[in-house]
């Protein structure tokens, strides 16, 4: 199905099917911001392969780092991977 987001149903990242924990690994080299996933939402095919997530955002600055829960997508293709920079959402609580 091209282009629609097919949800997962699996829990926890330690038992990711091989091609999620790849699109994961491949991820780094973001200054000053380290992600740590939650959960894998689903996949969405499209030009490669989007891969969403929930992660923890930690941003780092000279003083003070921060902490947010995000969405974010990981586009797959010809063996690169990379964080779309346009899906990162911030997700707000409020309790």
């Amino acid at each position: 199905m091209f282009g629609a987001i097919q949800f997962e149903e699996f829990e926890g990242l330690t038992k990711m099917p091989q091609d999620v924990a790849t699109a994961w690994a491949g991820v780094e080299g973001w200054t000053g911001a380290t992600f740590k996933p939650i959960k894998f939402l689903g996949r969405q095919v499209c030009k490669g392969i989007n891969f969403w997530f929930l992660a923890e955002l930690t941003t780092i600055t000279d003083k003070t780092s921060t902490k947010k829960i995000v969405t974010l997508a990981i586009n797959g293709f010809n063996g690169k991977y990379a964080i779309i920079p346009s899906s990162i959402e911030e997700i707000s609580f409020s309790i």
